[in-house]
């Protein structure tokens, strides 16, 4: 939904044990989507000890519409991500969505 929302929810919360899955793609829209990587920076920087896994998604913007597709099929800037994720939580989990069928051994072999 939105950063600022994630924030709201972390404060109202205020546990040790609430983490975080970062889902980007949910994020963003057809009019943001070129800021993916901006919000990944910002999320870290604004939770970043919160998040436990980073949750990637694929997607193509068709008639101003976010289209999942397979992990390296789409506009996702998995690259960039992932050098945020190894720079602030080297070891976090990322989780898949929307990658399906042989699109699954190789959008593991993208983020090794």
């Amino acid at each position: 939904y939105s950063l600022a929302r994630v924030e709201q929810l972390i404060q109202a919360v205020d546990s040790d044990y609430l983490g975080i899955i970062l889902d980007p793609t949910n994020l963003i829209t057809s009019t943001n989507y070129q800021e993916q990587v901006q919000l990944v920076e910002e999320a870290f920087e604004r939770f970043g000890e919160k998040i436990c896994a980073v949750h990637l998604k694929d997607f193509r913007v068709e008639q101003e519409k976010i289209v999942p597709v397979n992990l390296g099929d789409g506009v996702i800037e998995y690259t960039k991500i992932k050098e945020i994720i190894k720079k602030n939580r080297p070891y976090l989990y990322v989780v898949l969505e929307e990658t399906k069928d042989d699109g699954i051994r190789y959008g593991r072999s993208l983020l090794e």
